[in-house]
């Protein structure tokens, strides 16, 4: 697995929090299945509190990727194309609706 960045919160389902203050260095599975349980963000954000103009970074993109449509619902490959015309394809693999992350150095 890659590694990547997420931050927690310290509860989860509530929809009027904004605040993230727990920095998670995911990488491996039982990081992630960890963090998950919470309310969580893939990006930093200043002072912890997440907005449009606190923004500082990421180090990863995060999909909801819907395959529903796909003849075998389990496998998935997405395609990223750049502005240069240039693509690249990935297997993600094991699908089901669920969020995934893609380390943005392996893209290229």
């Amino acid at each position: 697995m890659m590694s990547f960045t997420l931050c927690a919160a310290t509860s989860s389902g509530n929809p009027h929090n904004n605040h993230y203050p727990n920095h998670h260095h995911i990488t491996d599975q039982a990081d992630l299945q960890l963090v998950a349980r919470l309310d969580h963000v893939a990006a930093t954000y200043t002072g912890d509190q997440r907005s449009s103009a606190s923004f500082v970074s990421s180090d990863c993109v995060v999909m909801d990727i819907d395959n529903d449509h796909a003849d075998n619902p389990t496998d998935g490959t997405i395609t990223f194309t750049f502005r240069d015309g240039s693509s690249r394809q990935r297997l993600i693999g094991k699908l089901r609706s669920h969020y995934s992350a893609v380390e943005l150095s392996n893209l290229r």
